[in-house]
Order: C-alpha cells, then sequence, then structure tokens
C-alpha cells in the first residue's frame, strides 16, 4: 500500500513492527542509555558499601638517613597493620540501606523512561500508520473519481477534467507531505536520522476492539504503580535513614587493630 502510492518518493520501504521501534528507540536514545549508566552507577555505589564490613591491610615502608658528626648511617622500617570495625553503632547498616534507596530510585527513574520512550514511541508508530491511511484514502478517492470520469468528450469537459487533476494532484502531494512529516516524528522517537533513504511501512495494526475499565480498579492500579509515587516514597525513606545515619555518628565505634613494625639498618 505504502509503496504503490509513493512513487515518487526515493528510497526503498523498510517493515518496522512495534516492538521493533520500541527496541531501536531504546539502542538509540541517549537519554534511556543515560538512564541505563546511572542504575550501573548505583548498583556498583551499593557492592561497594560491603567494603566497611571486612577487615583491611595496610603496609608502609620508610627510609631514614641519620648524619651527623659522630657517625652516619641510614636505617630503613617496614610495617603492617591490621584492622576491623567491631562496632560502629549502625553507621555502616545506615550507609548500606541509603545506598540501597538510591538504587532504587535510580531504577524507578530508568522505569520512568522506559515508560516515556514507549509511550512517545507508541504515539508517533500509530500516528504514521493513521497518516498511511489517511493518504490510501485520499488516493482511493481521487481514482474512483477519476475512473468515473474518465469519458472523452467536448473541450469544456476537457478543462474541467484538466482543472480536476490538478487539484487532485495537490491533495494528493498534501497527503503525501504529512505522510513525511509523521515519518520524521517517528525518526526522532526512534533516535534515527531524518533522511536514510528509506520508507517506513509499519506492520502493526493498532487494536480496534471497544475497551472498558472499572474507575476503581484503574485508580488502585495508578496508585500502585505510579513511578513518581514510589521515587518519593524511596525519597522519604532515604531522609530518615539519613537522619538516623546522622544521630549515630555523635556514637562511639571500636575498632580491632594489630601492627607489626620491624627496623632494618
Amino acid at each position: 500500500i505504502w509503496v504503490g502510492f509513493c512513487v515518487a518518493a526515493p528510497g526503498s520501504g523498510w517493515t518496522l513492527t512495534l516492538e521493533e521501534s520500541i527496541e531501536l528507540a531504546k539502542k538509540n536514545l541517549p537519554s534511556y542509555q543515560a538512564a541505563e549508566q546511572s542504575v550501573l552507577s548505583r548498583e556498583a555505589l551499593y557492592k561497594a558499601t560491603l567494603g566497611p564490613y571486612l577487615p583491611s591491610l595496610d603496609a608502609d615502608a620508610a627510609h631514614a638517613i641519620h648524619d651527623s658528626s659522630r657517625e652516619y648511617y641510614d636505617a630503613n622500617t617496614y610495617g603492617l597493620t591490621a584492622s576491623y570495625r567491631l562496632f560502629d553503632s549502625g553507621k555502616r547498616r545506615a550507609d548500606r540501606d541509603t545506598a540501597g534507596l538510591n538504587l532504587s530510585s535510580e531504577r524507578e527513574g530508568l522505569r520512568k523512561s522506559l515508560q516515556d520512550l514507549v509511550l512517545s514511541v507508541k504515539i508517533s508508530f500509530y500516528t504514521a500508520v493513521a497518516g498511511r491511511d489517511s493518504t490510501l484514502r485520499a488516493w482511493q478517492t481521487i481514482k474512483v473519481k477519476r475512473d468515473v470520469q474518465a469519458e472523452g468528450g467536448t473541450i469544456q469537459s476537457e478543462a474541467q477534467a484538466r482543472n480536476q487533476y490538478f487539484l487532485f494532484q495537490a491533495v494528493v502531494e498534501q497527503s503525501q507531505s504529512n505522510l513525511f512529516k509523521n515519518e520524521n516524528v517517528l525518526r526522532y522517537a526512534l533516535g534515527l536520522s531524518p533522511t536514510d533513504g528509506r520508507l517506513f511501512r509499519p506492520s502493526d495494526e493498532p487494536t480496534r476492539a471497544m475497551a472498558r475499565f472499572d474507575w476503581n480498579e484503574v485508580l488502585a492500579e495508578g496508585l500502585s504503580r505510579s513511578v513518581e509515587l514510589r521515587r518519593q516514597k524511596w525519597v522519604i525513606k532515604q531522609r530518615e535513614l539519613e537522619l538516623i545515619a546522622a544521630k549515630n555518628y555523635l556514637l562511639p565505634r571500636l575498632d580491632a587493630v594489630g601492627r607489626y613494625r620491624w627496623l632494618g639498618l
């Protein structure tokens, strides 16, 4: 249908489903990729909060030169220090919980980015489908009128036919222009260049079945799945943990430290 009508357009057709469009947008859009990288960064920070629970081992070395009027010598000092935190009044736990909430918040942000991406792609995709159908209907209407009024005759009828021809040509060109505009919107949603010598041919049709929703069910589902509400929930919990951590920093902590040093001349 698309190629048969747009014979004047350059390039070949590109059959594209809705799922392929969404995957293409996830691959090309920098905003979604940035949200994914932000989640990976938070995951690394969350894993790093396990460090304070592990023992630490430090090594040091020093070289000293002694030069006086009576003697001259140099000395090397080496040392090993092992330490482990036995008790910190809950500071490590609060830091790890805060990092976990930051990770959950970033995941909600990634989910929000995905929802916006899918919504944008669906709107652009089905707008392109509607533009294709509108262009097809315009072409079919003009074809019917041409077939009905295709009979020859007088000079007056020929002039009228020429006038209608140019009118129909303007309608077709306007429909084709709207078609290309809808395709550019879809290309922008998919993160593609405005032109690459190909025309989209959406292969998925929108569902035309009537949908009826219960208000209470929709409200309950919206409250439970709203990304904004969940992110605010994590933010409130994070502030509560930060308050607890600030209080815990005023409490004492207990560390076990072992040190071994030796001196070599």
